[in-house]
């Protein structure tokens, strides 16, 4: 299954009646892309989808920052924001080893610069992992 990604720009402001209100579109062209999910997510988002906004929560920005919260706590898992998903999405593609230009392309980001130095990371778990590789190899070729 695919699924069409639209973000809106999540810069929350109050308004004049202290309601918030996001702004629309998103920051460029390359956010709005199409990209494949699988089934258990887009059966969970099509339960709690707001067909009536366009929106998948209908709640406010802040009331997602403080479920996300919750429900790190209550998982037992390092907290995180909603954007700091984007930045784990970014670091799980570098240790799927997916090539640079389809992690791009998936999380919408221009510039490799962008992508290398902001969001991508490095699990630990997987340097070590290439550690290993690395002193393999050179074992291997020197014995």
């Amino acid at each position: 299954m695919t699924l069409k990604i639209k973000p809106l720009r999540l810069n929350a402001l109050p308004n004049k009646e202290h309601k918030f209100v996001l702004k629309e579109g998103a920051k460029n062209e390359s956010s709005q892309r199409t990209i494949k999910c699988p089934d258990y997510i887009l059966n969970k988002l099509k339960y709690i989808y707001n067909g009536q906004t366009g929106q998948v929560f209908n709640m406010s920005p802040e009331t997602v920052r403080r479920r996300t919260h919750e429900i790190c706590e209550k998982a037992g898992i390092p907290d995180t924001t909603v954007h700091g998903l984007r930045h784990t999405n970014a670091a799980v593609m570098v240790a799927l080893n997916i090539t640079d230009k389809y992690a791009m392309a998936r999380g919408g980001w221009t510039t490799e610069n962008t992508f290398k130095q902001i969001y991508s990371y490095v699990f630990p778990e997987g340097a070590d992992h290439a550690d290993d590789l690395i002193n393999q190899f050179f074992e291997d070729i020197t014995t």
